[in-house]
Formats: structure tokens, C-alpha cells, sequence
């Protein structure tokens, strides 16, 4: 057989060795790893953000730049590669060719791998060694077959078959072929419109065991339902964010095949109301907003973090979570600004890489550095404090420019939305991205003693986001357009914590109640206050949020453009029975009872937390906040406790934006259901029942009120607790 010179074709041991690297090899090599790539790379990740589009409307890629991502992905990582291949070839082709055996082989053995059983469902370790396995056999048959060297360059076909089918998919192939929308409609009345949008608010956490809104915890709701009209039986559309939004904004019923883009869902209320006045937007995760309505970049992400935050989705859709994690930041629920990363992979602010630089800030030392990046950065922060003083300064500019009349003013908060880390006046602790007893970003632990303290946990940062609304109602009041406008507030789906469940209420496995569930994730708060109203009503209709844009549409006398469709009724109009509850692609049979879940909240957390103390709780809480004394050498020792972050406690700035209030801990000895409790001087701060966490480790969490850290260093002695008493010293290992 006669081989060409520096030709990849050259068998071992062949005078090919001692060849040049030529042009013909480079092309061969690229033809080789393109296929290869594109199997193990492009298809993983091409396979995630078909599903999650929300990635490119964040990120501002649609049309032609969407066309140029996907080449990108497909030629860049086989273009590197070539490139360290053909330069190892300069020097020896015989090493090149046992180079480019070894890469081929590790892209083959990933793709193989993923094919066979997926890398959410295998563990790392069987895993890597299938990919080593794969790697070790494929170089061997690599450099000992030439045929098989030859099969491969014919993959280079793969990239074209990836891109097609990538674009020509229906949610990518509309961001690809849709054009730019703009203002449809300008003819309106005068009434100025505010809207909050709060994310992941369940109804039932506001709710007492009799349905009343319970005011001790939320008292700017119950501030807003005293001159607005509250409807209880209010339904969401859908589980997730991205599906939800646009039928808020449109009054249609939700396609998850759709990103949430003003250039798929063009009539909207941004490009209804935007040609009649003055429009203040600031969405979270969502592109409704067309930019010749808002100036703003959607989500808030600037676009030239999109090849790094693909960089981590690709990592985390081709290996197995585990190792992924230890590579890069793993996705939760975000599609942006992935690579910022501070303690437990939750940064603690834009413009912060570690903790170390937020201990001991003042809040508004915090507020103007975060504020300096996000300028800096040339994208808008989703820290909910400062994207509401600059949603409410905006719009107090807008009032006084004369500008009230038609005022539009759009607000969608991540709020109470985790990562949980708010406290009710807005100031953060240290924590995981999740809670430790989530198994996912969607389901949570089977241990049922895990669910206490991650309920507690929400509802102080859902108080946070009840501070929110009333920090909007005073405003408009301030400026004096709160009696005449129009103002909504709701949210886009709520949120379960029942253990061993989905936390959307969607596809419950083993959940003791679901009904349970759903009666937490699908209803929602709505509140619409009318022109003029002054006092309070509740409607007890049934509502789908759907119905919300036909009823601010009649409300503000909007002129309709022909063609625009609704599946909502307006709520000025008669009620409709019987309608069937949508929630994402399932028709629910009947609407589930928000006093079902608001019942859950009050059995696990007790009576005194969700009466007005929510750091007294559980079925001990009449001991929080009293003295116990020494314990060390009057107790006995009951286990063992290892404290997670033991540094936060020292030189602590009470008065500072992050404070450690989240005390968590492994423990040895007690068992799950435990409850122990935290000592600071001798007082119980704090409770929390031991619980098996989502990586089977046995752990404690606690909160622990502010007020009762003390300045400087704070030595925390923890306890169990049993029979309404401080029992047996927890000791350090």
C-alpha cells in the first residue's frame, strides 16, 4: 500500500514518521475532530438550549448572531484542537498521530458514554472509567487501523447535520427567523399603570389556616388588599419562569416551545402600551420588551458573557454533575452570569468574588459597589434592592417630567425565588446556592425534618419581598399617582417544600400528599388595584393569570390592533365558571386549595413563627430567646457537631449587609428529627431539627436572629432538645 507523505493515513513505524505535518494531515485532523466534536460537545449542548431558549433571549442572541453561535460551537473546539495537534506535528508526526488517537479517543469515549446511559443518571466513577476505557481501546485501534482513520474523516458531515437540526428546531428556528416588533398600539386612557411581578410567591405562605392574609408577617399586602380587590382563587399558568411570563404579558396560554422574546410573542403589553407614553421596564430572565420600547438588555445580562456562560452549560450537559461541579458552576435554575461564583457557588453580590469582600460592608457600602459593576459591566443587576431603587427613581423621573398619565411601569422580581439568603429587611447570610436538603433545583429531600428550617428560610426572604411592595406603594404615594393607577401585584407560580416532591408541584414521586403540592405551586397572589379605589374587596371568582392583560386592556381603554387574540377574560366583566386550570402542558381537575398549603406552613413551623416571631420555631419555639446559663459541664454530651464556616463568627458587625445567621453543621450522635438548638451567651437563638441532607450526610441547620449576634467574636455552643428542655451538650469532634 502506498501511503502519501505526512499523510495521517501513515501506519506506525512507517517512513510517514518521518514526514512533514502537511496540509493535507491539518485538513484531516479537523475532519476527524469536527465529527468527533460535534457528537461529544455541540450535541450535548445543542440538546440543553433547544429546551432552554431563555439562555439566548437573556443573552440578546437571535437571528443571525444565534446562526453564528452554533457555527461557533461547532468549528471552534475542533479549530483549537486542530491547531495543538499540528503543532505537535511540526516536531513529529508520529506524535501527532498518537495526539490526535488519544483526543479522538476521550471525545468518543464522552459521547459513548452519554449515549449509553446518560450522564444525569451515572455515577462519575463509572463514568470515567468508561471514558478511559473507551480512550485506551480507541487510540490502539487508531493507530493500528487505517480504515478506521479513514471512517472517521467522513463524520465531517456531522457539524452540518447537528446545525440543521439545532436551527430548524421549532423554539430555535422562530429566535432565528423572527423579526424585530416594536409599539402597535398608542390609543389609551390616562391612567397610569404599575405592575409587580414577584417570582416563585406562593399564596398559601401568606395565608392563615382560615384563609385570612395573615398581617403580622405580611403587612404590605394586607396594606395593599385594604384598597385593592384581592382574588384568592387565582391560578398560575405554568411551573417555570420562562413559560409563565409570556402569559402575563400577553393573556395567552402558555407554549413551552416558545422562548419568552417579544420577537415570538410581538403582541404584548410593552408593544401595546409602548406608543402611548412613557414605558419602565426591568424584566428578570425574560426578553418581552422590544429595545425600541425599553433600553434596557433583557435579563439583565450583558451579551459578551454568552460564550463563557455556554462554556459551563456544555460542561454540565456532557458529564456527569459531579465532576461538572468540580469544573465549573452548576446551573440551578440561572441561564447567565454562570462563571461568578463565591462560597457554595452563590456569589454574594454583582461585583463580588468572595465573601471576604462583603463581611463587614455597611448596606449601602454594599448597594454602591454593586451599582459600580452592574455600570461597569454595562448590564442591569437582578439584586432585587437595587433593581427596585432604580425601577422607583426611574419612574419618580418620569412623574416629574409630566410623564404620569401613561406611565407603564413594569417590575419582575426574583423574589422570594431562591437561593434563600434574604433576611425580611433585605440584608443577606451566607449560603448554598440551594438548600442542602434539595436533591435538585427541582426536587427536594425525601427526610421530612429538612423541610422545617428551608420553609423558615422562605419566609423570611418572601417577608423581604412584601417589604418590596410596600416600598413600592409608598413611593407612588410620594409621588402622588397611587390613588389614580392602576397597580398589580402577583406572581408568575408558587413553590412546594412537601418532602420527597416536586417543587413546582409537577410529576410528584412519593409525595405523602400530592395535592399538597400543587396546592402551594399553582395558586398564586393577585392583587388589582382599580382607578380610584380606596377600599378593599375580595373577589372570589375563579382567576387564571391569563386573565390579567384582557383586564388592565379594558381597564386603560386600550385600542386593540386587529388580529390580537387573548385566551383570558377580563375581570371588570362577569364571572366564568368552570373553566379548566391550565398549569404548563396538564389540565388540572379541580383548583387546588390554597389553605391546604398554608395549613402545611403553620404545622411545621408552629403557630408563633407564622403569628409574627419566624425565628421561634417548631414545637420548642417558647424556648428561643431564653436564658439557659453554662452549659458546658452540666450537661451531658449527646454527639458530636462540626461547624461549617467557623471564621464567620469572628470580629461579626452586627449593623453589616451579610450577616451569619445561617448556622449549619454536621452532626454525629442525634438522630434525624432532633432538634437542636445554638447558644449565644447562653441564650437559645436559634433552633433546627437534624436531617439527612441531599448528599446523605447528617446535618443541622439554623437560623438564628440577628439581634442576637453580638459585635466582635460570637462563640455558638449547640444543644439538643427534647421535651421542651435543653438536654445534651453537642461537642466539637
Amino acid at each position: 500500500m502506498t501511503v502519501p507523505a505526512g499523510s495521517l493515513e501513515a501506519p506506525v513505524g512507517s517512513t510517514g514518521d518521518r514526514e512533514r505535518f502537511t496540509v493535507r494531515s491539518w485538513m484531516a485532523a479537523f475532519a476527524q475532530l469536527a465529527g468527533l466534536c460535534a457528537f461529544a460537545v455541540a450535541g450535548p449542548l445543542f440538546s440543553v438550549l433547544e429546551a432552554g431558549t431563555t439562555f439566548f433571549v437573556v443573552h440578546g442572541i437571535t437571528g443571525w448572531s444565534l446562526v453564528g453561535f452554533a457555527a461557533a460551537w461547532l468549528v471552534v473546539p475542533p479549530a483549537i484542537l486542530t491547531v495543538l495537534v499540528g503543532t505537535v506535528g511540526a516536531f513529529s508526526p508520529g506524535m501527532a498521530r498518537l495526539a490526535l488517537g488519544v483526543i479522538t479517543g476521550a471525545l468518543a469515549g464522552v459521547a459513548v458514554m452519554g449515549v449509553l446511559a446518560g450522564v444525569d443518571r451515572m455515577g462519575p466513577w463509572v463514568w470515567a472509567v468508561g471514558v478511559v476505557v473507551t480512550t485506551c481501546l480507541w487510540a490502539f485501534a487508531y493507530r493500528r487501523y487505517p480504515r478506521l482513520r479513514s471512517a472517521l474523516t467522513v463524520t465531517v458531515v456531522a457539524p452540518v447535520v447537528f446545525a440543521v437540526g439545532f436551527l430548524g428546531a421549532g423554539p430555535i428556528r422562530g429566535l432565528v427567523a423572527a423579526e424585530e416588533s416594536g409599539a402597535i398600539g398608542a390609543g389609551r386612557s390616562t391612567t397610569p399603570l404599575v405592575k409587580v411581578v414577584l417570582d416563585e410567591f406562593a399564596l398559601a405562605v401568606m395565608l392563615t389556616p382560615d384563609g385570612r392574609l395573615n398581617d403580622e408577617l405580611f403587612p404590605n399586602m394586607a396594606r395593599l388588599a385594604a384598597t385593592s380587590t384581592w382574588y384568592p382563587q387565582t391560578t398560575s399558568i405554568a411551573p417555570v419562569t420562562h413559560v409563565a411570563m409570556p402569559s402575563l404579558l400577553t393573556g395567552r396560554l402558555p407554549d413551552a416551545r416558545l422562548a419568552p422574546s417579544h420577537l415570538l410573542w410581538p403582541d404584548n403589553l410593552f408593544s401595546l402600551l409602548g406608543g402611548g407614553g412613557p414605558v419602565v421596564a426591568r424584566e428578570f430572565w425574560t426578553g418581552m420588551c422590544p429595545p425600541s420600547v425599553c433600553d434596557t438588555a433583557p435579563g439583565g445580562v450583558a451579551a459578551g458573557n454568552a460564550w463563557r456562560d455556554s462554556v459551563i452549560v456544555a460542561v454540565n450537559a456532557g458529564v456527569p454533575a459531579p465532576v461538572a461541579r468540580r469544573m465549573v458552576p452548576e446551573l440551578g435554575g440561572a441561564w447567565a452570569d454562570l462563571g461568578r461564583a463565591g462560597e457554595g457557588g452563590q456569589p454574594p453580590g454583582p461585583g463580588f468574588d468572595d465573601l471576604d469582600e462583603v463581611r463587614g460592608l455597611l448596606p449601602i457600602e454594599f448597594a454602591e459597589r454593586v451599582e459600580a459593576e452592574a455600570r461597569t459591566s454595562g448590564s442591569q443587576s437582578d439584586e432585587p434592592g437595587l433593581v427596585v431603587e432604580s425601577f422607583l427613581d426611574e419612574v419618580s423621573g418620569v412623574v416629574a417630567n409630566g410623564g404620569a398619565n401613561r406611565l407603564f411601569g413594569y417590575l419582575h422580581l426574583k423574589l422570594p425565588h431562591s437561593p434563600f439568603r434574604f433576611l425580611p429587611d433585605g440584608r443577606t447570610y451566607p449560603s448554598e446556592p440551594e438548600s442542602r436538603w434539595f436533591e435538585t433545583f427541582m426536587w427536594v429531600g425525601a427526610d421530612p425534618a429538612g423541610e422545617v428550617v428551608t420553609r423558615q428560610r422562605y419566609v423570611l426572604q418572601a417577608q423581604y419581598a412584601d417589604a418590596v411592595v410596600g416600598e413600592v406603594l409608598d413611593t407612588l404615594g410620594d409621588l402622588g399617582v397611587l390613588d389614580e393607577a392602576m397597580v398589580v401585584v402577583t406572581s408568575d407560580h408558587g413553590v412546594s417544600f412537601l418532602p420527597g416532591g416536586n417543587r413546582r408541584g409537577r410529576d410528584a414521586w412519593g409525595s405523602p400528599d400530592p395535592a399538597g403540592e400543587l396546592a402551594e405551586a399553582v395558586p398564586v397572589p393577585l392583587f388589582i388595584k382599580y382607578p380610584g379605589q380606596r377600599t378593599g374587596e375580595v373577589d372570589r371568582r375563579e382567576v387564571r393569570l391569563v386573565d390579567v392583560v384582557p383586564t388592565i386592556v379594558d381597564v386603560l381603554d386600550v385600542e386593540v390592533p386587529p388580529g390580537w387574540v387573548v385566551d383570558g377574560v377580563s375581570l371588570l366583566g362577569a364571572p366564568v365558571p368552570h373553566r379548566p386550570v391550565w398549569f404548563g402542558e396538564e389540565v388540572l381537575g379541580e383548583m387546588p386549595d390554597p389553605v391546604l398549603g398554608a395549613g402545611r406552613y403553620w404545622e411545621v413551623l408552629g403557630g408563633r413563627a407564622m403569628g409574627g416571631e419566624p425565628w421561634a420555631i417548631g414545637p420548642y419555639a417558647d424556648l428561643v430567646g431564653q436564658q439557659v446559663g453554662e452549659v458546658a459541664g452540666v450537661l451531658p454530651e449527646g454527639g458530636t457537631v462540626r461547624l461549617e464556616g467557623p471564621g464567620r463568627y469572628d470580629d461579626v458587625d452586627p449593623g453589616a449587609q451579610l450577616l451569619p445567621v445561617l448556622v449549619t453543621a454536621a452532626v454525629d450522635g442525634p438522630a434525624s428529627g432532633t432538634w437542636v438548638t445554638v447558644l449565644l451567651d447562653g441564650q437559645v437563638a436559634g433552633l433546627g431539627p437534624v436531617y439527612v441532607s441531599a448528599s446523605g450526610e447528617t446535618v443541622v441547620d439554623i437560623m438564628v436572629n440577628p439581634v442576637d449576634l453580638s459585635a466582635g467574636d460570637n462563640q455558638l455552643v449547640f444543644a439538643t432538645v427534647a421535651d421542651g428542655k435543653v438536654r445534651d451538650w453537642l461537642v466539637p469532634p
